[in-house]
């Protein structure tokens, strides 16, 4: 294709299909005459430089682009970006001339520095329209949501606290629970306002969190949020306070008055099916499942299998925190008669003086045995001396559990064993190990409603000989553990 023919075509003039050559633009072949000759592909080069060249895109970009170093995405970016800035500075350009023409400015008395200063003044930018697919909400669902909000996090903590072996008898659970709580709906609540505009009471709700325009709020605004609501709206959770302030926030939500919290945000919502409100209990239940569940952690043994005095004391000490019990054993297996002190003075005669260990060659237990027992004193109604039914829960179920859990025995069962089993005596049973606990008693009735010990007269007496041995048995591959009494 001969240059004359590619002008026809393209409308560029030859000095400037030329100039494109000289640039390495464009590369047409040479005839024996030497002669340019246009291929197709060499016309369609130049009717993209036409088009490129006429939105002002750079020769350097250009060619940048035919060597593949920047793609026509990040050269079209640049572009629009640079019209932004020049439109923005056209705009200035024509408010300053009609600020001089309103002013009946002469150039004999002409003020140029008020006016170039108003040439480089950000224009105010009008107020964006509001968003029309929006309402307030009720009260009502703002509150559920943020129960559910708050919910999650003290669940989220108290499961933390509960994998890090804390249980919630333990002093301070609920004061870690509820500050841990706040702190992380303050880490992670503006997170998920600034990205998305919500959290999940809110998602779950129908409720979005936006400024005027619909836009989601900036990192500052959602901070601000968070904050302020934790504050004036739940009050810390301050009990009494927290009361009054959650009043207050629904009347004034009721009436159509701004929350102190919203600021230059508003929380906005839009109708939700009838199904989302199902799944409002049906998440509180999960969350409540979740911690419940949690709980179980605690019974399981920081040490299991095959066990030493030392690591059976840890396993004892771990259940009777877990139990609510105030004795500890030393890492030998003596008690600590210390953490007796502050209860009952007479509960020291109700748990045994001391736990008789039996090991084999290698240092690991075999057995564990002990034998109390005690007798009310004086007349009276019988059930003054409740002593023995404390000592249940105090030392028994926890030596209980620190032996089964060690055996891999299931939460399950060794709830039966607390609860409802061991003033009868059983035996458990696993693949590789059998546990044995005999029990007798006299003068006490058992409240199964408690699974505790109550005298029923007043000379009653108590004594029991456990022996928790562990004796190899082997069943057949597949099978579980098995509680039977005996």
């Amino acid at each position: 294709m001969h240059i004359k023919d590619v002008e026809q075509r393209t409308g560029l003039s030859r000095a400037n299909i030329r100039y494109y050559e000289q640039e390495g633009l464009v590369h047409p072949a040479r005839r024996k005459n030497g002669y340019r000759d246009y291929s197709p592909d060499d016309l369609e080069t130049l009717l993209r430089i036409r088009l490129l060249r006429r939105l002002d895109v750079p020769i350097e970009e250009i060619r940048s682009m035919q060597a593949g170093k920047l793609s026509l995405s990040e050269a079209l970016s640049q572009r629009l970006a640079a019209l932004r800035r020049r439109e923005e500075q056209a705009r200035a350009d024509q408010s300053v001339c009609r600020a001089m023409q309103a002013d009946h400015a002469c150039y004999d008395t002409l003020d140029a520095e008020k006016y170039w200063r108003l040439l480089y003044t950000p224009p105010q930018a009008a107020p964006a329209a509001a968003r029309t697919d929006r309402q307030e909400p009720c009260p009502w669902r703002r509150f559920l949501a943020r129960g559910l909000d708050m919910l999650l996090c003290s669940s989220a903590v108290a499961l933390a606290l509960m994998l890090g072996r804390i249980a919630p008898q333990t002093p301070g659970f609920s004061l870690l629970t509820y500050v841990g709580s706040l702190l992380l709906m303050l880490g992670v609540e503006p997170v998920l306002l600034h990205l998305w505009g919500v959290t999940p009471g809110k998602l779950l709700l129908g409720l979005t969190v936006e400024q005027p325009d619909g836009r989601r709020p900036t990192w500052g605004q959602a901070y601000a949020y968070t904050a302020m609501a934790v504050v004036y709206g739940i009050a810390l959770y301050i009990p009494v306070l927290r009361l009054w302030r959650l009043r207050r926030s629904y009347l004034d939500c009721r009436d159509g008055l701004k929350m102190p919290w919203e600021g230059e945000v508003l929380c906005q919502s839009q109708d939700i099916p009838w199904w989302r409100w199902a799944l409002l209990p049906a998440a509180w239940g999960l969350v409540i499942l979740a911690i419940i569940g949690g709980s179980n952690i605690l019974l399981m043994p920081a040490n299991s299998g095959r066990l030493t005095v030392e690591e059976f004391a840890e396993n004892f000490n771990q259940m009777a925190q877990a139990t609510d019990s105030p004795l500890r054993l030393h890492s030998n297996g003596a008690w600590v008669r210390d953490s007796l002190r502050g209860y009952a003075a007479t509960l020291e005669n109700a748990y045994p003086s001391r736990l008789e260990y039996e090991t084999d060659a290698n240092g690991y237990l075999t057995a564990v045995r002990f034998r109390c027992s005690y007798t009310a004193q004086g007349g009276g109604d019988p059930s003054s001396a409740p002593d023995f039914v404390y000592a249940s829960t105090a030392f028994i179920q926890p030596l209980l559990l620190a032996m089964l859990a060690s055996q891999d025995a299931s939460a399950q069962d060794m709830a039966a064993l607390v609860n409802d089993r061991w003033d009868q005596g059983f035996v458990y049973e696993t693949e590789d190990a059998r546990t044995s606990v005999t029990v007798t008693c006299y003068g006490y009735v058992v409240d199964r409603s408690t699974g505790m010990l109550i005298s029923h007269d007043a000379s009653c007496g108590f004594t029991a000989a456990f022996d928790i041995g562990t004796e190899k048995k082997r069943q057949p591959p597949g099978s579980g553990g098995c509680l039977y009494g005996v």
